[in-house]
C-alpha cells in the first residue's frame, strides 16, 4: 500500500508531477512580470496600467450589454406572451358566445312541437355577431400555426353558416324591432339545421381547445392541459 504523499502508480506520480511543475512555471512567470512592473520606468508602468484598467472596462462594458439585452429579451418576451393571451381570451370569448347560440337555436329547432308543418322558423345570422375577430387579425400571427388554422377554419364555418341556410331552402329577412338580420326557413328543415348548427359547434369546439392551451397553465381546464401536453413542440 502506498503512504501518505506517494501515488499510487507510475502513471499517477508522472501526472501529480506534471500539475506540480505547471503550477511552478504559472508562478514564475507571474513572479517574473510582478517584479519586471516593479522595476519598470514610470512611462511603462503607467501604460500597463492603462490598458489593464481599459481592458477591465471594456469587459465590464460588454458584460453590461449582454446582461442588458437578456433583460429586454425577457421583457419581450413577456410582453408577446400578455399580447398572445389577450388574443386568444378575445376570441375564445366571441367564439363561445357564437357556440352557445348554435347549440342554444340546435335546442330549440329539436322540440317536437316547436312548429307546425305549414309554419316558417327564423335562424339568426351568425356572421352578424362577428365582431372581434376582424380587429384581431394583424394579431393572429402571435398564435402558433395549428392555433391559427383552428380559429380560420371555426370563423369560416360561421360567416359561412348563413349561405348554407339559403341552400336549404331560406330567405333573407330583417327584424323590424332590432334591425337583427335572420334567415327564413320552412319547418321541414329544422332537422337539417340542428345537423349544420351541432356541425358548426364542433368545428368551433376544436378552435376553443386549441385557443385554451395559450392560456397559463394554472388556468387551462385537464382538457386542455392533456391537449398542450400532446401538441409537438
Amino acid at each position: 500500500m502506498p503512504t501518505h504523499g506517494y501515488a499510487a502508480t507510475r502513471e499517477a506520480a508522472m501526472a501529480a508531477f506534471a500539475r506540480s511543475w505547471r503550477r511552478e512555471q504559472e508562478n514564475a512567470h507571474f513572479s517574473t512580470f510582478w517584479e519586471w512592473l516593479q522595476t519598470a520606468p514610470q512611462g511603462q508602468a503607467t501604460f500597463v496600467g492603462a490598458l489593464t484598467g481599459s481592458f477591465l472596462g471594456l469587459v465590464a462594458l460588454l458584460l453590461g450589454a449582454l446582461f442588458n439585452a437578456h433583460l429586454n429579451r425577457k421583457r419581450d418576451d413577456r410582453l408577446r406572451r400578455e399580447d398572445q393571451q389577450a388574443v386568444a381570451s378575445a376570441l375564445r370569448a366571441e367564439l363561445e358566445g357564437l357556440q352557445r347560440t348554435l347549440k342554444h337555436q340546435a335546442e330549440i329547432v329539436s322540440q317536437e312541437d316547436y312548429a307546425k308543418p305549414d309554419e316558417e322558423v327564423n335562424v339568426p345570422d351568425l356572421g352578424q355577431s362577428i365582431r372581434i375577430m376582424p380587429e384581431a387579425l394583424s394579431k393572429l400571427v402571435l398564435l402558433d400555426g395549428k392555433t391559427i388554422g383552428a380559429v380560420v377554419e371555426a370563423y369560416a364555418m360561421a360567416e359561412e353558416y348563413s349561405a348554407k341556410l339559403l341552400l336549404l331552402g331560406g330567405r333573407p329577412s330583417v327584424a323590424p324591432e332590432n334591425f337583427r338580420r335572420h334567415v327564413v326557413l320552412p319547418s321541414k328543415r329544422v332537422t337539417q339545421v340542428a345537423q349544420l348548427n351541432n356541425v358548426t359547434a364542433a368545428v368551433i369546439q376544436e378552435a376553443l381547445d386549441q385557443l385554451g392551451s395559450t392560456r397559463p397553465w394554472r388556468e387551462m381546464t385537464w382538457r386542455e392541459r392533456w391537449r398542450w401536453l400532446r401538441t409537438p413542440a
